[in-house]
């Protein structure tokens, strides 16, 4: 009789998984297809090779302006055609453009990666609630939830930065955590931190690392402190090595790093007014800090990053009650990052390097919440379903 009741509640599991799984497919299948013009457009290398030359971007009086997305779409195809990576949009490191780049070369369309990527996060994502709530049905439940929001999804249809290095970031977290079991996936760990470090600013990786050493001082896990640090030279390695073709062109040393200098002045310039972030999150509202300020309302808006936030906030007092170890890390990377983008001018898309953070803490929140409110001989069921 016992074995039946695990049966069945493991085929219960299975099923369910199963039916989320077939959502989170026709959903991201539905939104391929609808949007199959933008994934299917031909990338003219001449022509906006062309439009870049009489741009903003090379002259004070242009004749053409283009946006993020077509000037990093421009410095991925020449620094796949062999260009160096500080001549065209210097601001930003250059492996995420490379994928710009490399997804032209082989889809001629700027964009596939963008989507491809977007389905890597989602798989990673699940490994991650995994690792966090060790039960896949939660899992599934965090990826078909993420899977729906707005800011996510509108990154898929065009060729930004932030979905790369939101990739490599929850790789990076998914091996540290994996990492306390077996100490050989800090390699993994250190590597995928390298690859936010070269991806769009190398303070996210900075940040990050900040973050697992926190995490173990607050373990006081000198073992695996020691074992983390002695990987985080592949972290320099990967991002010294996305600058490589940089010094066929120029092995001034010096130069390299006022360069990095210049790149830190560039990323620190932006008027910034403190409650920047929060006003976005709350209202849906954004200051602009160019030309004459004015605010702007953007559509990846709604009405459940406030309850997000809310949670969020609500996640750090639970944890005292729970004492899961993994949340303590999800809570250091969300809140030590909205601090960070308290202090520079920011876009909205910049909270998206959070937002998986903010669902995992909300589903944590709710579940200790459930636990509270339901009665204990259904919470006993519930967890039996979920074994």
């Amino acid at each position: 009789m016992i074995k039946d009741m695990i049966r069945q509640n493991r085929n219960f599991e299975k099923y369910l998984s199963l039916f989320l799984l077939l959502i989170i497919i026709f959903n991201l299948s539905f939104f391929a297809w609808k949007n199959k013009e933008v994934f299917l457009e031909k990338y003219d290398v001449d022509y906006w090779d062309k439009v870049y030359s009489v741009s903003q971007w090379k002259t004070p009086t242009p004749e053409e302006f283009i946006n993020d997305a077509e000037l990093y779409a421009v410095a991925g195809s020449n620094y796949i055609r062999g260009g160096s990576p500080t001549e065209i949009n210097p601001e930003h490191p250059p492996l995420g453009k490379y994928l710009i780049g490399l997804s032209i070369v082989l889809f001629n369309n700027e964009k596939v990666v963008s989507l491809i990527l977007g389905v890597l996060v989602l798989v990673l994502l699940f490994f991650l609630g995994r690792e966090i709530f060790k039960k896949d049905i939660l899992a599934w439940i965090l990826v078909v939830l993420f899977s729906f929001e707005p800011l996510f999804r509108e990154q898929f249809t065009t060729s930004m930065l932030d979905l790369p290095q939101l990739f490599f970031a929850i790789a990076a977290i998914v091996f540290f955590l994996k990492a306390q079991k077996n100490h050989r996936f800090y390699f993994l760990t250190s590597f995928s931190l390298g690859c936010v470090s070269a991806t769009k600013t190398p303070v996210s990786a900075g940040m990050l690392i900040g973050f697992f050493l926190f995490y173990l001082l607050s373990n006081k896990d000198f073992k695996r402190i020691l074992s983390f640090i002695v990987f985080t030279p592949l972290i320099f390695m990967v991002y010294f090595s996305s600058y490589i073709v940089h010094f066929f062109y120029n092995m001034n040393l010096g130069y390299f790093l006022r360069y990095h200098q210049w790149m830190f002045d560039w990323w620190t310039a932006g008027r910034v007014s403190w409650g920047r972030v929060w006003r976005m999150l709350f209202t849906g509202w954004w200051r602009t800090w160019w030309g004459e300020v004015e605010f702007i309302r953007f559509s990846s808006w709604t009405v459940f990053w406030p309850l997000l936030v809310f949670c969020s906030f609500l996640s750090i007092i639970f944890y005292w009650r729970n004492k899961k170890k993994e949340v303590l890390l999800i809570i250091f990377w969300v809140f030590g990052y909205l601090g960070f983008l308290n202090l520079i001018a920011v876009f909205p898309r910049y909270l998206l390097f959070i937002f998986p953070g903010l669902y995992i803490l909300s589903l944590f929140v709710f579940m200790e919440i459930a636990t509270i409110l339901l009665p204990k001989k259904l919470i006993r069921k519930i967890k039996e379903c979920f074994v």
